[in-house]
């Protein structure tokens, strides 16, 4: 028993470890569209910048490519999931919801953008 408790504790741990991550990405974002100043929202949007610039000159395998694509997946997934939240979070009325849907669409559509360019 004091195995199978140990193994318990070790996968709350990580359960807890990580919700608060993707907790801590989803305030982050938040921030990042709802704020005046686009500083943040350009940070955002820059780390697709780097994540391009540091895999569009590698040569992958075929097993490394789906690794890649599904992984990439997964991310295009939480982002989506977030950007729905946000939105959900922030709704108002329509206007605010017209006001949100451009950023939000910047946000999600330069990630498949990004992905698309770093597959290809």
């Amino acid at each position: 028993y004091l195995r199978l408790s140990f193994y318990g504790a070790v996968a709350v741990g990580y359960v807890v470890l990580h919700s608060t991550l993707l907790f801590v990405q989803i305030v982050s974002l938040n921030v990042g569209i709802n704020s005046k100043n686009n500083a943040l929202l350009t940070l955002l949007v820059s780390n697709n910048l780097v994540e391009l610039k540091s895999s569009v000159f590698k040569r992958f395998e075929s097993e490394n490519l789906f690794q890649m694509s599904c992984s990439d997946a997964v991310e295009r997934f939480h982002l989506f999931l977030f950007v729905c939240l946000i939105c959900l979070q922030d709704y108002e009325s329509w206007d605010s919801l017209i006001d949100f849907l451009p950023v939000g669409c910047i946000v999600y559509f330069g990630e498949c953008f990004v992905d698309w360019i770093k597959h290809s």
